[in-house]
């Protein structure tokens, strides 16, 4: 029997895409199977008193944020590009995903 992976996700979370864009390599890899589940990243953020780095009101940790989407786009070999509007409330989108 296969190895099941949970992949815990949210629309709205570039780690989320960039973990995305590997499993099929992982799956080819190990023959694990994997369950998507959504997840509302936000209410994470908030029930640690956080919030999206994208959103972080210091500007000097929001650059950084900047320069690790880049490096994460290096290493992954991935296209990515912040859509207009981003960071976005992703509730809607992610109930329907559920």
């Amino acid at each position: 029997m296969a190895q099941r992976l949970e992949f815990f996700f949210d629309y709205g979370s570039p780690y989320s895409y960039f973990a995305d864009t590997q499993l099929p390599g992982l799956i080819e890899r190990t023959g694990c199977e994997v369950a998507y589940r959504p997840m509302l990243l936000g209410g994470v953020f908030k029930s640690v008193g956080s919030h999206s780095p994208a959103a972080e009101p210091v500007e000097a940790k929001r650059r950084h944020f900047a320069v690790e989407l880049r490096r994460s786009v290096a290493h992954y070999g991935v296209p990515f590009e912040s859509p207009p509007g981003w960071p976005i409330n992703t509730l809607q989108i992610m109930r329907t995903a559920h």
